[in-house]
């Protein structure tokens, strides 16, 4: 028959064991997640610091990585799994309780060597249940305390709280990063429909040396207060350059125009931690629009004659004016259009090398030539938005 006191030490013991490793574990996952919670907004910070150097992110990202393992495993894993003995146990309880007077410890040092036959069984049976004896009054609320776990408890939720924080209301500089180091583009563009993306047009193309380009970026399931587009020449090492772009028509859309490219240049364009692709403009000797002349010819009611401007572009007239854009071009096209800021293309007529189109006058808005290459590519010919703007109705004398 077994007595239930005489497993009062074994139970003590277990008890101990089991409090020891829910305390490792409250104070490991506290350290892992405030360690875990500077690292993050560390390698955050840097991310954003260096988000332009391809080689930066994959690096931080290891980094990162490698310091949380590290600290997952020397804050709990290596302890939790290190076996401690139970003699070493009993002298923790018995530090806690000076009753004890080393009756535990002593009762399992000695049942440890009951194999050895010079040792009485009869002392070793009493030691036993004395030991058991004292195990049963002895309680393990000053060993490991309530208020430590609960301690360490906090400290998580605390680590939690702050990080949280920090990405809200901190630096958006932090935030930024943090959302480039935890989701890499490739993620973000991995084809789902919430995904936050940047659309970019015209995305990689060929454009004519010393033409102008307008880079449309459009916001895809996010709002930002501010983006920008960053450049440099192909192939060059140097640091982008970066400049913010202007709002458009629709509200997702921001644009930038590129004036006089010379060189091919890539470029990509960044707004709250989200960054597009990196595309090229290419720089090819494609056929432009070296000078445009105009024809105004006004409205009946003014009695105002033709007027011809040679290389020209802006049209300031009174409304129901038909303007004939004739496009003197460098070499030998295909086609030509006239493209008004709302997306309507008025094809142009040949005349020679050249390419004349018409436009009536009703509103202030502006347009470009679009050219289509021999080959068939449609590209921005001329080398700026020219205007056409609507002047005021003239005040006729009464008679």
């Amino acid at each position: 028959m077994i007595y239930p006191d005489r497993n009062n030490l074994h139970n003590l013991l277990t008890r101990l064991r089991a409090r020891r490793r829910l305390l490792i574990v409250l104070r490991g996952v506290a350290i892992i997640l405030t360690a875990g919670a500077a690292i993050l907004l560390l390698t955050g910070w840097a991310a954003h610091r260096y988000r332009h150097n391809e080689n930066a992110l994959p690096m931080l990202r290891l980094g990162a990585l490698i310091t949380f393992l590290a600290t997952a495993y020397l804050a709990l894993v290596r302890p939790f799994w290190k076996r401690i003995a139970d003699t070493r146990l009993a002298r923790l309880i018995e530090e806690k309780n000076p009753v004890a007077e080393d009756r535990l410890v002593t009762a399992i040092e000695c049942s440890e060597e009951q194999r050895d036959p010079n040792i009485s069984k009869a002392i070793l049976a009493r030691l036993e249940a004395d030991a058991n004896q004292v195990a049963g009054s002895l309680s393990l609320g000053n060993v490991i305390r309530r208020s430590r776990l609960m301690m360490y408890g906090g400290a998580t939720l605390a680590s939690l709280l702050i990080l949280a924080g920090v990405l809200k209301w901190g630096p958006r500089e932090i935030s930024e990063g943090v959302a480039q180091l935890v989701m890499p583009r490739t993620l973000a563009a991995a084809g789902s429909n919430s995904a936050m993306s940047i659309r970019v047009k015209p995305g990689t193309a060929r454009v004519p040396r010393s033409s102008d380009q307008d880079v449309l970026a459009t916001l895809v399931n996010f709002d930002g207060q501010i983006v920008s587009i960053y450049w440099r020449p192909i192939g060059s090492k140097d640091d982008w350059q970066g400049q913010a772009m202007e709002p458009a028509k629709a509200k997702a859309d921001y644009r930038h125009s590129i004036f006089n490219i010379q060189d091919s240049i890539e470029y990509f364009v960044e707004s709250g931690g989200v960054r597009s692709d990196t595309y090229k403009l290419t720089v090819v000797d494609l056929p432009y629009v070296k000078q445009l002349d105009l024809t105004l010819n006004f409205p009946g009611f003014s009695h105002l004659p033709s007027k011809t401007t040679e290389d020209g572009g802006d049209i300031a007239a009174l409304k129901g004016t038909v303007a004939s854009i004739t496009a003197r071009l460098s070499g030998k096209v295909r086609a030509a259009r006239i493209v008004l800021a709302d997306g309507k293309k008025i094809e142009m007529r040949a005349s020679g090398q050249d390419f004349v189109g018409e436009l009536t006058v009703s509103a202030g808005t502006s347009y470009y030539i679009e050219l289509v290459s021999v080959d068939g590519e449609a590209y921005r010919g001329s080398t700026s938005p020219a205007r056409r703007r609507r002047r005021p109705r003239p005040r006729w004398p009464r008679v």
